[in-house]
């Protein structure tokens, strides 16, 4: 039973890791860093948000993923996906890189487009709610 439970958890990590990746994230910041949370009824339970990091440590972003009672979608500077390990991470979490205009056109355009297609789809979820 203990080898059908490892290999359904693995095929379901597949198919959804941000909710292992949220989960640890809870896990980490309410253990390790005995972090509290402070007006979260400030998150709103339905339609898009916006939640800012002011990004003192790469840390922010998981411990902002633990404190929200709701999946959260990142866009985060494109030179962080090039760190080996947290790239790595980011990417299993489905965050999305995002540049200057100036800089890279391409990957400004492509976050703005993904940001808008969340936005679309949580409009579309609402409706069935």
């Amino acid at each position: 039973m203990g080898v059908a439970n490892i290999v359904i958890a693995g095929y379901i990590f597949t198919l959804a890791p941000e909710y292992l990746l949220r989960f640890a994230a809870w896990v980490m910041s309410h253990l390790m860093y005995r972090f509290k949370i402070r007006g979260e009824d400030n998150i709103p339970t339905r339609g898009a948000a916006i939640l800012a990091c002011n990004h003192v440590s790469f840390i922010d972003a998981i411990l902002l993923m633990g404190a929200s009672p709701r999946p959260i979608v990142f866009v985060m500077n494109h030179k962080i996906f090039r760190v080996p390990v947290l790239g790595w991470l980011f990417k299993l979490a489905k965050a999305t890189p995002i540049a200057p205009q100036r800089e890279d056109p391409g990957i400004y355009a492509a976050a703005f487009e993904r940001a808008a297609s969340f936005i679309v789809l949580d409009k579309r979820l609402h409706v069935f709610q």
